[in-house]
């Protein structure tokens, strides 16, 4: 019995020597080059900067624009025109447009309607029906403002699926590996059973069947061993396609980088736990509130095409002054002798593409209505399921920790028994067996609740 109890410090010590030599890639940490480095991950951040650049070009529609023209003919030595045209527009949010300017014109053929001199104006265009509540630059300015919210939004979904399938891996990683070092620990103490069954048998002590009982047992393990490293080699090179950061690519490349032994849970595994447990507050969710950002941008787009159903009646003019305009005050002589008055109209008569772009716009805004309430369905059985499947694990777990704390006190009793001469190394093996079974199905069970956390992330608003 002394003898198999130094056998377990001796491994013990070979453990805790091994995972000081080697280097810990916890949970956090591989998560977290996944944020900075995957390319995924910076294509992701690409959304955002594509929709604020988008939004900055929609803002150029209320830049002001200055125009100079300048216009003369010369035919057979006479001289007919020459004429100056410089204005400054300024667009103003909502829908009237500034002009300023000034004009210079000479020559003995002008046109009549051309003031020969200089002149200078400001003025107004104001749409008085179509055009008045929204146009399309404030269409498409509120249009890009929302379409920067939803890339946000696009974003989280885009990482979240990253997340979620990078979490995936490392918890199979984690979950070979831990069956990998359990084997291999299994198979040492079988292995030091055999060599003293081996010195107990030429001394006669032992029967030739115990030493051939062990040593099926001792291969048994070993293929058992070979396959878990396999499965811990594969395992590992599925994890470095979502890691990016060299030095920890490296360490697991080079099998220095392991998992912590210690650690299944997420850290934030209260607060997925809380959400899981919630049956409202999916407002929050980065899908729903994508679909919210699109049912706005409809919205505009509705609002812009009922505009499209009024006549187009603009108003268009320009207080006049020689040379420099002065502004004197707003008395009847600029409003009766120096001024430039025109009103624009026009009108479709049967109004039928305004009538079907606006039935368009409805149609839209339905079809995407019922697309959120698919996607709230969704989430919400997803979660239930998560959430069953959470409670299932965790009670499972519960049983195997008794089922694994009884075999482990018949194992250690079967091992007095064998050291006593009372019982056999079959007995022994069989323990041994049933034990490493379940401990095996406990690691099984722990990577399979990582995962279901993990999983309830990818609809969550952040990680």
């Amino acid at each position: 019995m002394r003898y198999f109890i130094g056998i377990t410090m001796m491994l013990m010590v070979w453990v805790v020597a091994k995972a000081q030599t080697d280097s810990i890639l916890a949970y956090n940490d591989f998560m977290q080059q996944l944020v900075v480095y995957h390319p995924l991950s910076q294509k992701a951040d690409l959304m955002v900067s594509s929709a604020k650049a988008g939004l900055l070009e929609a803002k150029g529609g209320f830049d002001p624009v200055l125009g100079f023209k300048k216009s003369n003919k010369n035919f057979n030595g006479t001289s007919y025109y020459d004429k100056d045209v410089a204005s400054v527009s300024v667009p103003v949010p909502f829908g009237l447009d500034l002009v300023l300017g000034a004009e210079r014109a000479s020559g003995p053929y002008l046109n009549p309607e051309l003031t020969p001199g200089a002149i200078s104006y400001i003025g107004i265009d104001l749409p008085l029906l179509k055009g008045l509540w929204i146009d399309e630059r404030r269409a498409v300015l509120q249009k890009a403002r929302l379409n920067f919210e939803q890339s946000e939004q696009a974003r989280q979904l885009a990482f979240n699926e990253l997340a979620a399938s990078a979490a995936q891996s490392y918890w199979s990683w984690k979950e070979a590996y831990h069956l990998y070092l359990l084997t291999d620990n299994t198979l040492q103490l079988a292995r030091q059973r055999m060599n003293l069954l081996r010195t107990l048998q030429a001394n006669g002590d032992r029967s030739e069947g115990d030493t051939i009982e062990v040593f099926v047992q001792v291969n048994q393990l070993q293929l058992q061993r070979d396959e878990q490293y396999t499965r811990y080699v594969n395992a590992t090179i599925n994890l470095t396609a979502f890691v990016w950061d060299e030095t920890i690519y490296d360490g697991l490349i080079n099998k220095v980088s392991v998992p912590p032994t210690n650690q299944w849970g997420l850290p934030e595994e209260t607060a997925i736990l809380g959400w899981l447990t919630e049956s409202g507050n999916t407002d929050a969710l980065p899908a729903l509130r994508w679909y919210d950002s699109k049912l706005a941008m409809l919205h505009v787009d509705k609002k812009y095409k009922q505009q499209a159903l009024l006549p187009e009646l603009k108003l268009s003019t320009r207080l006049l002054s020689k040379n420099i305009y002065t502004f004197t005050g707003l008395d009847r002589f600029y409003f009766t002798e120096n001024y430039n008055l025109g009103i624009n109209f026009k009108m479709p008569l049967l109004f039928r593409e305004g009538r079907g772009g606006l039935q368009q716009a409805k149609i839209k805004i339905l079809d995407a209505s019922f697309d959120r309430d698919l996607k709230l369905r969704e989430i919400i059985n997803k979660r239930t399921t998560l959430l069953n499947e959470f409670n299932l694990l965790s009670n499972q777990l519960i049983n195997v920790a008794g089922l694994i704390n009884a075999q482990q006190r018949l194992y250690k009793l079967e091992l007095s028994k064998f050291n006593l001469g009372e019982s056999s190394v079959f007995l022994v093996n069989s323990r041994e067996q049933k034990l490493l079974e379940l401990k095996i199905k406990e690691i099984e069970l722990n990577a399979k609740k990582a995962k279901v956390l993990a999983k309830s992330n990818e609809l969550k608003a952040g990680f």
